[in-house]
Protein backbone atom coordinates (compact mmCIF):
# COMPACT_ATOMS: atom_id res chain seq x y z
CA UNK A 1 0.00 0.00 0.00
CA UNK A 2 1.53 3.49 -0.93
CA UNK A 3 2.19 5.36 2.37
CA UNK A 4 0.53 8.36 0.59
CA UNK A 5 -2.38 9.83 -1.43
CA UNK A 6 -3.99 12.62 -3.21
CA UNK A 7 -2.46 16.50 -3.35
CA UNK A 8 -2.70 19.29 -0.84
CA UNK A 9 -2.78 22.05 -4.05
CA UNK A 10 -4.89 19.85 -6.65
CA UNK A 11 -7.48 18.45 -3.96
CA UNK A 12 -6.91 20.21 -0.51
CA UNK A 13 -5.98 17.29 1.15
CA UNK A 14 -3.79 14.76 1.76
CA UNK A 15 -4.03 10.78 3.00
CA UNK A 16 -0.93 9.35 5.29
CA UNK A 17 -1.40 5.52 5.47
CA UNK A 18 -0.19 4.25 8.74
CA UNK A 19 1.33 7.08 10.42
CA UNK A 20 0.31 5.03 14.07
CA UNK A 21 0.54 1.21 14.52
CA UNK A 22 -2.17 -0.54 16.80
CA UNK A 23 0.04 -0.67 19.59
CA UNK A 24 0.05 3.11 20.02
CA UNK A 25 -3.56 3.28 18.78
CA UNK A 26 -4.82 0.21 21.39
CA UNK A 27 -3.86 2.64 24.40
CA UNK A 28 -5.22 6.09 23.24
CA UNK A 29 -8.88 4.07 22.17
CA UNK A 30 -8.93 2.53 25.87
CA UNK A 31 -8.45 6.09 27.05
CA UNK A 32 -10.82 7.55 25.12
CA UNK A 33 -13.58 4.70 25.63
CA UNK A 34 -13.05 5.43 28.96
CA UNK A 35 -13.42 9.58 28.48
CA UNK A 36 -16.48 9.36 26.20
CA UNK A 37 -18.29 7.41 29.03
CA UNK A 38 -17.50 9.69 31.72
CA UNK A 39 -18.74 12.53 29.56
CA UNK A 40 -21.82 10.71 28.48
CA UNK A 41 -22.89 10.19 32.03
CA UNK A 42 -22.57 13.77 32.41
CA UNK A 43 -20.76 13.67 35.48
CA UNK A 44 -18.59 16.48 37.08
CA UNK A 45 -15.40 17.67 34.89
CA UNK A 46 -12.70 19.64 36.73
CA UNK A 47 -11.46 20.26 33.50
CA UNK A 48 -14.76 22.89 32.61
CA UNK A 49 -13.55 25.61 34.25
CA UNK A 50 -10.47 25.80 32.09
CA UNK A 51 -11.66 24.67 28.80
CA UNK A 52 -14.47 24.03 26.02
CA UNK A 53 -17.03 21.84 28.06
CA UNK A 54 -17.75 18.38 26.08
CA UNK A 55 -20.82 18.06 23.49
CA UNK A 56 -21.37 13.87 24.21
CA UNK A 57 -24.50 14.86 23.05
CA UNK A 58 -23.20 15.13 19.60
CA UNK A 59 -20.34 13.69 19.26
CA UNK A 60 -17.27 16.53 20.39
CA UNK A 61 -15.23 16.13 22.71
CA UNK A 62 -12.45 19.09 23.64
CA UNK A 63 -9.23 20.22 24.47
CA UNK A 64 -8.17 16.61 24.85
CA UNK A 65 -4.38 17.84 24.31
CA UNK A 66 -4.48 20.22 27.48
CA UNK A 67 -6.74 17.68 29.60
CA UNK A 68 -4.85 14.44 28.87
CA UNK A 69 -1.07 14.02 28.01
CA UNK A 70 -1.80 11.17 26.50
CA UNK A 71 -2.37 12.66 22.70
CA UNK A 72 1.13 14.89 22.95
CA UNK A 73 2.48 12.01 20.82
CA UNK A 74 -0.35 12.48 18.17
CA UNK A 75 -0.58 15.92 18.33
CA UNK A 76 3.10 15.84 17.76
CA UNK A 77 3.72 13.35 15.76
CA UNK A 78 6.85 14.29 13.12
CA UNK A 79 5.12 12.47 9.76
CA UNK A 80 1.91 14.72 10.28
CA UNK A 81 3.84 18.02 10.61
CA UNK A 82 6.51 17.32 8.12
CA UNK A 83 3.44 16.53 5.86
CA UNK A 84 1.82 20.11 7.41
CA UNK A 85 5.00 21.92 6.88
CA UNK A 86 4.84 21.88 2.69
CA UNK A 87 1.52 24.43 3.11
CA UNK A 88 1.97 25.95 6.31
CA UNK A 89 5.82 26.70 6.94
CA UNK A 90 7.78 24.61 9.71
CA UNK A 91 6.60 26.13 12.57
CA UNK A 92 2.78 25.58 13.35
CA UNK A 93 0.49 26.80 16.45
CA UNK A 94 -1.71 24.39 17.87
CA UNK A 95 -5.45 26.10 16.99
CA UNK A 96 -7.35 23.79 18.44
CA UNK A 97 -8.18 19.84 19.20
CA UNK A 98 -11.11 17.29 19.77
CA UNK A 99 -12.53 13.62 19.52
CA UNK A 100 -15.09 13.57 17.01
CA UNK A 101 -17.43 10.29 17.40
CA UNK A 102 -20.38 8.88 16.45
CA UNK A 103 -22.58 8.84 19.63
CA UNK A 104 -25.25 5.83 18.76
CA UNK A 105 -28.86 7.22 18.70
CA UNK A 106 -27.83 11.05 19.17
CA UNK A 107 -27.58 14.32 16.96
CA UNK A 108 -24.23 12.16 15.32
CA UNK A 109 -24.41 13.53 11.48
CA UNK A 110 -22.02 16.65 10.69
CA UNK A 111 -23.61 18.93 7.78
CA UNK A 112 -21.52 20.42 4.96
CA UNK A 113 -19.21 23.06 6.37
CA UNK A 114 -16.17 24.56 5.74
CA UNK A 115 -14.03 24.67 9.36
CA UNK A 116 -14.12 28.54 11.15
CA UNK A 117 -15.71 29.51 8.22
CA UNK A 118 -16.80 32.35 10.71
CA UNK A 119 -13.24 33.99 11.08
CA UNK A 120 -12.18 34.79 7.51
CA UNK A 121 -9.79 36.78 8.64
CA UNK A 122 -7.54 34.61 10.52
CA UNK A 123 -4.57 32.94 9.12
CA UNK A 124 -6.15 29.61 6.94
CA UNK A 125 -5.86 26.44 9.34
CA UNK A 126 -4.72 22.95 8.44
CA UNK A 127 -6.67 19.99 9.89
CA UNK A 128 -5.17 16.73 11.21
CA UNK A 129 -7.91 13.85 11.17
CA UNK A 130 -6.34 11.02 12.86
CA UNK A 131 -8.41 7.08 12.84
CA UNK A 132 -8.48 5.62 16.07
CA UNK A 133 -10.68 3.33 14.55
CA UNK A 134 -11.61 1.84 11.10
CA UNK A 135 -13.32 4.29 10.02
CA UNK A 136 -15.79 3.30 6.38
CA UNK A 137 -18.70 4.80 4.33
CA UNK A 138 -21.20 2.54 6.88
CA UNK A 139 -19.18 4.39 9.73
CA UNK A 140 -19.38 7.78 8.88
CA UNK A 141 -16.58 8.12 6.80
CA UNK A 142 -15.81 12.10 5.91
CA UNK A 143 -17.69 13.31 2.89
CA UNK A 144 -14.99 16.13 1.41
CA UNK A 145 -15.25 17.84 -2.45
CA UNK A 146 -11.79 17.97 -3.74
CA UNK A 147 -10.13 20.90 -4.80
CA UNK A 148 -13.08 22.87 -2.89
CA UNK A 149 -10.94 24.89 -1.18
CA UNK A 150 -10.05 26.87 -4.19
CA UNK A 151 -13.15 28.69 -4.07
CA UNK A 152 -12.46 30.56 -0.85
CA UNK A 153 -15.32 31.14 1.78
CA UNK A 154 -18.61 29.96 0.47
CA UNK A 155 -21.87 31.48 1.97
CA UNK A 156 -23.22 30.23 5.25
CA UNK A 157 -25.43 30.54 8.31
CA UNK A 158 -25.51 30.03 11.82
CA UNK A 159 -27.57 27.47 13.71
CA UNK A 160 -27.71 28.15 17.42
CA UNK A 161 -27.40 25.81 19.80
CA UNK A 162 -25.66 23.24 17.61
CA UNK A 163 -21.73 22.04 18.05
CA UNK A 164 -21.45 22.44 14.05
CA UNK A 165 -23.72 25.54 13.91
CA UNK A 166 -21.83 27.43 11.28
CA UNK A 167 -23.30 26.10 7.96
CA UNK A 168 -22.54 26.66 3.98
CA UNK A 169 -25.69 27.81 2.28
CA UNK A 170 -26.70 24.71 0.42
CA UNK A 171 -27.76 27.46 -3.01
CA UNK A 172 -23.54 27.98 -2.76
CA UNK A 173 -22.95 24.25 -2.95
CA UNK A 174 -21.36 22.37 -5.46
CA UNK A 175 -21.11 18.94 -4.75
CA UNK A 176 -18.91 17.85 -8.14
CA UNK A 177 -16.62 14.77 -7.25
CA UNK A 178 -17.87 14.34 -3.24
CA UNK A 179 -16.23 11.23 -2.08
CA UNK A 180 -15.98 9.31 1.43
CA UNK A 181 -12.26 9.38 2.36
CA UNK A 182 -12.44 5.99 4.10
CA UNK A 183 -9.18 5.31 6.65
CA UNK A 184 -7.64 2.30 8.72
CA UNK A 185 -6.86 2.56 12.12
CA UNK A 186 -3.34 4.99 12.17
CA UNK A 187 -4.65 6.53 8.88
CA UNK A 188 -4.51 10.79 9.20
CA UNK A 189 -6.13 12.76 6.63
CA UNK A 190 -4.95 16.62 6.39
CA UNK A 191 -6.81 19.11 4.77
CA UNK A 192 -7.13 22.74 4.19
CA UNK A 193 -10.19 24.39 6.83
CA UNK A 194 -11.52 25.77 3.11
CA UNK A 195 -12.03 22.03 1.67
CA UNK A 196 -16.03 21.47 2.08
CA UNK A 197 -16.81 18.21 3.91
CA UNK A 198 -19.65 16.52 6.48
CA UNK A 199 -20.53 13.34 7.37
CA UNK A 200 -23.43 11.37 7.53
CA UNK A 201 -25.86 10.96 10.23
CA UNK A 202 -24.55 7.07 11.46
CA UNK A 203 -27.05 4.46 13.98
CA UNK A 204 -23.89 1.52 14.77
CA UNK A 205 -21.98 0.33 17.76
CA UNK A 206 -19.03 1.82 16.42
CA UNK A 207 -17.85 5.05 17.97
CA UNK A 208 -15.68 5.86 14.94
CA UNK A 209 -13.16 7.77 17.45
CA UNK A 210 -11.12 10.01 15.29
CA UNK A 211 -8.90 12.71 16.92
CA UNK A 212 -8.45 16.09 15.28
CA UNK A 213 -5.84 18.80 15.42
CA UNK A 214 -5.95 22.26 13.58
CA UNK A 215 -2.83 24.23 13.16
CA UNK A 216 -2.09 27.39 11.56
CA UNK A 217 1.31 29.09 10.91
CA UNK A 218 3.38 30.54 14.44
CA UNK A 219 4.56 33.09 11.92
CA UNK A 220 0.90 34.68 10.84
CA UNK A 221 0.11 34.81 14.70
CA UNK A 222 3.43 37.46 14.87
CA UNK A 223 1.89 39.26 12.15
CA UNK A 224 -1.59 39.84 13.56
CA UNK A 225 0.07 40.78 16.89
CA UNK A 226 2.22 43.27 14.64
CA UNK A 227 -0.69 45.16 13.07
Amino acid sequence: MINREFDFEKDGFVVLRRVFNEDQLSSIRNTLQRIVSHAEKGLEDPFDSYYLRHRADQGVLYDLFQRHPEFDHMARNQRILDAVAEVAGPDVFLYENSVVYKPKGKQNGVPFHQDFISRANEPVKYIAWMAVDRVTRDSGALKVVPGSHKKGFLAWHRVKGETHHDRIDESALDLTGLMHVELEPGDVLIFNQLVVHGSDTMNTDSLRLVYRIGVHRVAAVDNQLDR
